[in-house]
């Protein structure tokens, strides 16, 4: 038996306060052309990646 674990994307935009007073390691990424720094916080009950973005 194979189990693949897959998690749902989604995208919270924040405000830049908020943003910068979260606890997480910032990455960058390319979304519509643009690179933005982004912090990925994975839910492991809900099955979610969720993006937040300033």
């Amino acid at each position: 038996m194979l189990v693949v674990w897959c998690f749902r994307d989604k995208t919270e935009f924040l405000p830049e306060d908020e943003w910068n007073r979260l606890d997480l390691p910032v990455q960058e990424r390319i979304y519509n052309g643009q690179l933005v720094k982004i912090k990925i916080k994975k839910d492991m009950e809900r099955h979610v990646s969720v993006v937040k973005s300033p």
